[in-house]
């Protein structure tokens, strides 16, 4: 297991480590490459945390040589050897899609898809922009790109007046004058330094969210699919290389084109499996007590989604591990649903703005109860959820608390099959039940019994954190109670408010939505992981609220994605489609 929380296996005749993928889907909405349309990866399978290196290439391919980095001045009167490609750590490169299809085949692999690509390199983000978020330039660490380090050189050895022999040519038409555009904000500046004049060791930078490294720089990557293009067939490449410094190609949806049996010094491959052949392969693992590797057969099984019934609301529940989610429809009764608050609403906050929003997927499986105690620690059995002046938040069946957004994302990942944080446009409609109403119990206040755990006659005066408790309300705990001990709400969804709050998907950003006031599949995604001093949206109340303004659906808070608190813990989702 990675500290992304996915599962690693190290493929014993090739060396190389591969990490199990959940099948997920995702919808391209604005793209210079395609019409909107949403692409469904239907079945887990395992994809190469790096890029295979020189090293592992050469075990079968002893003679292949990798080159060198070469450009010659732009009056053509000399050449200038820039850097070597040819280290063992450093990807293979100068290699035609056919011949990695054929390494790949002769080792039981085979190249990803573009989709495939696609969908790791985001990591199941569905609208994330870069491997490493969405702000621009990268952050230091992200990858190996056309920067400073490059562009220093090229000027060390004679001015920017270098044309690259063996690169991409399309993309180089004059390295040094490309990469001296300071005044484009869409270029990396020259503050930008990776260290590296050409190819990097892979994993030499960090990782996205699954664990996966150099998904974007370091080099391009061949996949299995192929396109017309001019009257031919090409074959498609995904991501950014070591040249790279614009913002459109270092963007998760980056595509291009070559004929198959083009060899350039930017492009190499990553490899991939299908689940259901790993029994036919060899995978070395290694003790975590003695350090010792072992060799064993494997076969990777799809986690199944096990349909469980109708719930009293008539909604279809499944059960996928432990877990059970209810398959709510989206979009429906009014075709999607008005998200904020009006003017008009009590308690209501400035950053509630009403518009409407769709949904692109027709149903969504969310998690009947937040994720509890006893869910949790079958990933991390050391947790710690930290009781509360007394009053235990450690139970089996009390939800999980203590938690960063990382561990939470890290919990999705490790559950698989496509598991995610619910983003907070949907929190807010799954919370509204399908009718609108105010709170989740309802359009009344204040609540009734049984509506949920709030800060109440119990939890006054008896936790030591006081904070706008309800008087006239008993709900009999004083901190957080055992999931499912209050009343559902429509969808047979329970605790949406009271017990805990819940980490979304989103940053901390204002609604994103067009002049025309509709938005669809709205999402404020910051970056690839929290980091010091990033925020995240949270949704819900935890058992130490209770007053009108924070008990409402259309109520947003936020809190420090790196900082865990006593009463946020977190609900999941599984994207349309990956059942």
């Amino acid at each position: 297991m990675n500290p992304q929380g996915r599962p690693e296996f190290r493929h014993k005749k090739t060396g190389v480590i591969l990490i199990l993928i959940p099948k997920g889907s995702y919808t391209v909405i604005y793209s210079a490459y395609a019409e909107p349309h949403t692409v469904s990866i239907e079945r887990p399978y395992l994809l190469g945390k790096y890029e295979v290196t020189n090293a592992q290439y050469r075990r079968s391919r002893a003679g292949h040589d990798s080159g060198h980095f070469v450009v010659e001045s732009a009056g053509l009167d000399r050449t200038y050897v820039v850097a070597s490609l040819n280290g063992d750590e450093r990807p293979v490169v100068n290699v035609s899609c056919g011949e990695a299809s054929e390494y790949c085949q002769e080792h039981g692999l085979r190249l990803p898809t573009s989709g495939e690509w696609e969908w790791a390199a985001r990591a199941g983000e569905a609208l994330l922009t870069f491997t490493w978020g969405n702000g621009w330039p990268p952050s230091a660490n992200a990858g190996n790109f056309g920067d400073a380090t490059l562009l220093n050189e090229l000027i060390r050895r004679g001015g920017g007046g270098w044309q690259a022999l063996n690169c991409f040519d399309p993309r180089w038409s004059n390295i040094g004058r490309r990469l001296q555009k300071q005044n484009d904000t869409n270029l990396l500046s020259s503050e930008s330094i990776d260290g590296f004049v050409a190819t990097a060791p892979v994993g030499a930078f960090a990782p996205n969210l699954w664990g996966l490294h150099d998904m974007e720089g370091n080099v391009s990557e061949w996949t299995g699919d192929s396109a017309p293009w001019g009257g031919e067939t090409l074959t498609v490449w995904r991501g950014g290389d070591w040249t790279e410094n614009r913002i459109e190609y270092l963007a998760c949806e980056r595509h291009s084109r070559s004929a198959p049996d083009s060899r350039y010094a930017t492009l190499g491959f990553r490899v991939a499996l299908s689940l259901g052949s790993a029994n036919a392969v060899e995978f070395s693992t290694t003790n975590e007590k003695n350090g010792r590797d072992s060799t064993s057969r494997i076969t990777l099984t799809d986690p199944q989604l096990v349909f469980a019934g109708r719930n009293k609301q008539g909604f279809d529940e499944y059960t996928l591990k432990d877990i059970t989610l209810v398959e709510i429809p989206l979009n429906k009764p009014y075709n999607g649903f008005m998200m904020g608050s009006p003017d008009s609403e009590g308690g209501r906050n400035n950053d509630e703005s009403q518009h409407w929003v769709k949904f692109s997927a027709k149903t969504l499986l969310v998690s009947k109860f937040p994720i509890t105690n006893q869910q949790f620690r079958r990933f991390k059995k050391d947790h710690n959820s930290i009781d509360d002046s007394g009053f235990g938040l450690n139970e089996d069946a009390q939800p999980v608390v203590v938690v960063t957004w990382d561990e939470a994302k890290a919990y999705c990942n490790w559950a698989g099959n496509g598991l995610r944080l619910l983003t907070e446009a949907e929190w807010e409609f799954a919370a509204r039940g399908g009718d609108g109403r105010i709170f989740p119990w309802g359009n009344d206040w204040p609540p009734q019994a049984g509506a949920g755990n709030f800060a109440d006659k119990a939890f006054n005066g008896q936790v030591a954190v006081k904070n706008n408790a309800l008087e006239a309300y008993d709900d009999g705990f004083p901190a957080a109670s055992p999931v499912g001990r209050f009343d559902p709400n429509p969808y047979g969804l329970y605790d949406m408010t009271g017990n805990v709050q819940c980490w979304c998907e989103d940053g901390d950003g204002g609604y994103r939505y067009p002049t025309g006031g509709e938005a669809i599949d709205p999402i404020d995604p910051i970056g690839s992981g929290s980091g010091s001093g990033i925020f995240r949206l949270v949704r819900g109340v935890g058992w130490g609220q209770g007053d009108l303004g924070t008990l409402r659906c259309a109520m947003r808070a936020k809190a420090r994605a790196d900082t865990p608190q006593q009463c946020i813990g977190f609900r999941v989702a599984l994207h349309p489609g990956t059942r």
